[in-house]
């Protein structure tokens, strides 16, 4: 029986590689197709997107990027998919239009089931997890949105972000309770306020790609205000601040700030939450949640200072392991409903800071990652355990 699970594991773990991998081999396909053509270059993308989650089940995804080569500023973006269980299909569609090396203005209609979550666990991540152990971690909505984008690059370093968007929130409820492993169910899926907004925001962003291997002596940020109206009227702003900094030999620490603060609205769709993975990792999963956060998460990577000199090289990859000691500490408040932008991070004078220590083993610079942590607001309290793959905090 074990030794089923195992196979099982292990294709299940392959078919996700595949899958995570497939845009470079569908780009590298594409480069063949190009030369039987002298109109378009095209970049097609099984599977993009595919996934699997309590809301749809199994979905898979196709793209297509589209770029003529008299106009090469003009990119066309379509992506569709379907999800199997829940017989939605879901589409997009983005026109990009670079103005000159510094400015590029795009258009777009999206279709499809929309999440928050984006920042807290990656797609094949969440995906595995949900496949495997009935732990879904992200919570969705369907979205319908049409809007615009205009984005300045004064520099390599940096990036101006302006969006406009109306959107559509409808709730979508969760249609599967099976996987690979676990007997428990999935949880429930939380349901949004359905209704129209219009979406405004301003954002100024590092132009740096999330990846899991470790960047050094960088900043990773965003700042955003935004501004939502007609069924929706709020107002918020919000700070992400990340530095990875390089203390000596191959010892690293992270640093992680976040503040968000938006107004009026307590809508399931404009609460942030808090607990669990890449949040509070002592804690349950989305333990606490709120229209006012702050957050600090703080990492240090010990390279090969510890486990290398341990008599430990029996151990399978020993040379690639890293330890790691972690920190967090954050707090959720729902401010009322008349607070301004700068009110309500102590409505509630018992609700004070959560914390929690933990270590964690990770093979690769966050290729996997195996976290052990402790809450701090109790004195007896077990490990909490988190397993991240092609993740770093």
């Amino acid at each position: 029986m074990m030794r089923s699970k195992c196979l099982e594991f292990i294709k299940v773990l392959l078919i996700f590689s595949f899958l995570s991998c497939n845009t470079f081999l569908d780009s590298f396909a594409a480069e063949e197709e190009e030369k039987e053509k002298d109109r378009f270059i095209n970049t097609i993308s099984f599977f993009k997107n595919s996934r699997y989650s309590r809301v749809e089940g199994f979905f898979l995804g196709f793209e297509l990027e589209t770029i003529p080569i008299k106009t090469p500023s003009f990119t066309f973006l379509t992506r569709f998919g379907y999800g199997i269980s829940d017989e939605r299909l879901e589409y997009s569609f983005k026109v990009e239009k670079g103005i000159n090396e510094k400015n590029k203005i795009s258009l777009h209609f999206i279709q499809e089931t929309g999440t928050n979550d984006y920042k807290i666990i990656g797609n094949v991540e969440n995906s595995l997890s949900a496949l495997l152990t009935k732990r879904d971690f992200r919570d969705y909505f369907s979205l319908r949105s049409g809007g615009f984008e205009f984005v300045h690059y004064p520099s390599e370093k940096f990036n101006i972000d302006f969006k406009f968007d109306l959107k559509r929130y409808k709730p979508l409820y969760k249609i599967t309770d099976w996987s690979i492993f676990g007997e428990d169910e999935f949880r429930e899926n939380p349901s949004v306020v359905p209704g129209k907004e219009f979406y405004f925001s301003v954002s100024l962003n590092s132009s740096f790609q999330e990846f899991f291997l470790m960047p050094v002596n960088e900043w990773r940020y965003n700042i955003v205000v935004e501004k939502g109206s007609d069924d929706f009227d709020y107002f918020g702003v919000g700070i992400n601040i990340k530095r990875y900094q390089l203390i000596y030999d191959s010892q690293i620490f992270v640093v992680n700030l976040y503040l968000h603060s938006r107004t009026k609205s307590i809508a399931e769709q404009h609460l942030i939450d808090l607990g669990g993975v890449s949040t509070l990792r002592g804690y349950a999963h989305k333990e606490f949640t709120g229209n006012r956060i702050i957050l600090f998460n703080f990492d240090y990577f010990f390279g090969k200072s510890i486990l290398q000199k341990l008599p430990l090289n029996f151990i399978p990859f020993y040379d690639m392991l890293d330890s790691i000691f972690f920190f967090d500490a954050a707090k959720a408040e729902i401010a009322d409903i008349d607070d301004n932008i700068f009110q309500g991070f102590n409505n509630d004078p018992v609700n004070k800071f959560k914390s929690n220590i933990g270590i964690a083993l990770t093979l690769g610079q966050g290729l996997l990652r195996f976290n052990f942590a402790r809450r701090l607001d109790r004195k007896k309290d077990n490990f909490t355990f988190s397993l991240r793959f092609m993740r770093n905090l």
